[in-house]
């Protein structure tokens, strides 16, 4: 990890970070939310499964997994981002 990639990943700790795993699940939910808009679009859940979780699902498995877990806007939300990381705890 360069100097560049830690300062982002610093910049997305929240200022009152809940305590315990889910401190970690949010953090883990705002350095997946790329453009910090609240949500998780495809291309963002995309990356943060490629470079993130280094997963080995296809694209498709991707995409579906996406679909399964979207709101009904079409995006992630932080709720339902936990939801899936606790699973896979």
């Amino acid at each position: 990890m360069n100097k560049d990639e830690l300062r982002k990943i610093w910049k997305k700790i929240p200022e009152n970070p809940t305590k315990g795993k889910e401190g970690i699940y949010e953090l883990m939910f705002n350095i997946a939310d790329l453009n910090n808009s609240g949500f998780i679009e495809e291309d963002e859940f995309k990356v943060y499964l490629r470079r993130v979780e280094e997963t080995k699902l296809k694209s498709k498995e991707i995409n579906n997994l996406f679909v399964k877990l979207q709101t009904e806007i079409g995006k992630i939300d932080k709720n339902k981002f936990i939801e899936y990381i606790t699973k896979l705890d």
